[in-house]
């Protein structure tokens, strides 16, 4: 049974994630998304209660009633009300199953009086009354949200920096900068928060890749840049190349980028798994040469800590899996089957657990950092994807690609402390603890919190 609510959770989800990437290529995604992800958080599983009501109704009066005894129907038709009300889809959620019960029952109730023919009156006033309510709901417990541009903000310690599309963001904590790339950045910029100016490097030219990784310890940063089809290493600090590699033909999609120094390794990995491409790959860090490839899409995150490097394929591929790879042998040492679709993760060597958001099941689910085993969930709003933790505060923060909020959590109570309105499509963190100050970037500009 459990496998079975598991398999059906799993195809409403991505039948959502598939609409929402139809809406958002077809139409002005900019207002509407916001404004239909609001009113999913708020009542979405209401619309879906009156919706079985109406449902249940037609079916009982057109159809069932013709030919059944009336406790068959009672019986069968609430079965049908409770499926489609979401009963069953969220059946793990007991909480939300006993209120949909409860709602269900007390609509039953006044559904179920006897109907005969000649009552036009009665289901008038029923129909009447359904569709009044659920509009009531609908349209009063969220009311639509002004159409405002994504700059605006709605807390004082909320700031947007800089206009444009950015993808990923990193830090250099020595000259206290950070680099930010994008979709349409044919090079790498350059933020300083002092002077706060964020200038473009022509010297380091990206190829318009969206991911770079930069590396503290050895001064360099790395990138795939898609138009030469090689990874290229520039020196941080006086922004020449370095080095670059023969052409390493990734599969089509983003390439996320790891690196271990302790075996000198580069990792490059690919989103998707497109034929005639590699999907991941682990390069000499000074020769640039392949050493080993993988048969892995996805997410990489390394643990420099434990010299341990995960990576999880991504949920629309067909064996969604979380790895646990030993760089020093270059082996996959755990595989995890993960029925809850994952974008991204966190890890966390204080409390031993990775946090990974699902932003259709609208729950971070959080993994023992060892075994890969699910040992807890934080519920969140739908939507949300990007995270990032403040160890020394005990902080978890995760940001929307649809609504545009950041969410402050305290990974102790599992309780949000505060939400912040930022901008919408986020796609990347870069926490500054010490200041207490998160950077975001996303589709529409670079973003500062102070918290």
């Amino acid at each position: 049974m459990n496998s079975f609510i598991l398999n059906l959770e799993n195809l409403w989800q991505d039948s959502v994630a598939i609409m929402l990437r139809w809406f958002i290529e077809t139409y002005d995604a900019e207002y509407w998304i916001p404004v239909l992800i609001n009113v999913y958080n708020s009542i979405f599983e209401r619309i879906l209660l009156f919706t079985g009501i109406f449902t249940v109704w037609t079916v009982y009066f057109f159809i069932i009633r013709k030919n059944s005894r009336r406790i068959k129907n009672i019986i069968v038709l609430y079965i049908i009300f409770l499926f489609l009300s979401g009963g069953i889809i969220y059946f793990s959620d007991i909480k939300y199953f006993v209120e949909i019960f409860l709602f269900n029952a007390v609509f039953y109730i006044f559904l179920s009086f006897p109907i005969k023919k000649t009552s036009f009156l009665l289901n008038t006033l029923r129909i009447i009354f359904i569709f009044f309510l659920s509009g009531l709901i609908a349209f009063s417990a969220y009311p639509l949200p002004p159409k405002a541009v994504p700059e605006i903000n709605y807390k004082a310690n909320v700031r947007k920096i800089a206009d444009g599309d950015f993808s990923k963001i990193e830090p250099d904590w020595a000259k206290k900068r950070l680099f930010i790339s994008g979709f349409e950045q044919p090079t790498l910029l350059e933020y300083n928060p002092k002077q706060q100016s964020l200038d473009k490097i022509p010297a380091l030219k990206t190829g318009y890749a969206q991911y770079h990784k930069i590396n503290q310890k050895k001064r360099e940063i790395y990138l795939y840049n898609k138009e030469i089809k090689k990874l290229v290493v520039f020196d941080l600090d006086t922004f020449s190349l370095k080095r670059m590699s023969s052409p390493i033909p990734m599969a089509v999609g983003d390439n996320f980028i790891e690196y271990d120094n302790k075996n000198e390794l580069i990792f490059i990995e690919s989103e998707m798994n497109k034929k005639g491409g590699y999907k991941f790959a682990a390069l000499n860090m000074s020769s640039l040469e392949v050493e080993k490839r993988f048969d892995i899409n996805g997410y990489l995150l390394m643990n420099p800590e434990k010299d341990k490097l995960y990576a999880y394929s991504y949920f629309w591929l067909k064996n969604p899996c979380f790895y646990l790879l030993d760089t020093d042998k270059l082996e996959i040492v755990k595989r995890k089957k993960i029925t809850m679709p994952i974008l991204e993760y966190v890890v966390s060597n204080k409390y031993k657990k990775i946090y990974c958001s699902s932003p259709f099941a609208r729950k971070i689910i959080i993994l023992d950092i060892v075994s890969l085993n699910r040992i807890g969930v934080i519920k969140i709003p739908f939507g949300m994807r990007i995270l990032t933790i403040d160890k020394k505060r005990n902080l978890l923060f995760v940001g929307g690609f649809l609504d545009g909020k950041v969410h402050m959590i305290d990974i102790k109570t599992k309780k949000t402390l505060k939400r912040y309105n930022v901008g919408f499509w986020l796609r990347d963190f870069c926490l500054d603890s010490k200041k207490r100050i998160l950077y975001v970037v996303g589709k529409y500009g670079l973003y500062q919190i102070n918290y």
